[in-house]
């Protein structure tokens, strides 16, 4: 999937480069990493021809050099947590935000529908505020987190390192608070999206899903 053939087949949608400069109020993009010893890693353990799945941490990715050089540089020696998002997906249902920057690692391209953490009011925002973006393969970037963001999308499949704080996604104790779901993962699903309102998920990012073709 390339930026022109996305473009090409999505006509009616505004997609942005994450190198443009209209990037720089959502996060920002590192090219200076070596990423081969996280295709090495795949080769040997095939996650990417898996159907779907994410796996929050993975500690032989985060004992890898580069993941270890890429946490100091952006998260400044704080704890984090490292492991690969990957499959098939086309829309974006439902939408989330974390204190501290997530960081992306694009092994493959792929699309994300980004919004302004300052647009959600009273747990629920517009599906038609995001906006989309086109991360081309070997990325590092970096998502602040007044950044809403989710699953990324793409025309076949796509498949990236996903980096945290150290413990977001765990479980609360004491169960969910509001749309605050897991430990420092506020979630708010797409009113269309039965299945996690039925698992409690609060409906509130609306209007039409934004899908890409």
């Amino acid at each position: 999937m390339t930026y022109e053939e996305l473009c090409e087949k999505n006509p009616k949608l505004e997609i942005h480069r994450v190198e443009e400069s209209y990037f720089q109020t959502y996060g920002r993009v590192f090219t200076q990493y070596d990423l081969k010893e996280l295709y090495e890693w795949d080769e040997h353990t095939g996650v990417s021809s898996a159907e779907s799945g994410y796996k929050k941490s993975d500690s032989e990715i985060e004992e890898m050099t580069v993941i270890k050089e890429i946490a100091a540089d952006i998260y400044g020696g704080l704890s984090i947590q490292a492991g690969p998002c990957y499959g098939k997906n086309k829309s974006l249902n439902g939408i989330e935000y974390h204190m501290g920057s997530e960081v992306t690692i694009t092994l493959k391209p792929c699309v994300m529908f980004l919004g302004k953490i300052q647009d959600i009011l009273f747990h629920r925002y517009h599906g038609s505020k995001a906006e989309c973006f086109y991360l081309g393969e070997g990325l590092v970037v970096q998502t602040y987190e007044t950044t809403l963001h989710y699953t990324p999308c793409s025309q076949d499949d796509f498949f990236n390192i996903c980096m945290l704080l150290k413990g977001t996604g765990d479980e609360l104790d004491g169960g969910r608070r509001g749309i605050l779901k897991k430990i420092n993962k506020w979630f708010i699903a797409q009113e269309a999206n039965t299945e996690k309102i039925k698992e409690g998920d609060y409906p509130g990012l609306t209007g039409d899903i934004r899908v890409i073709i």
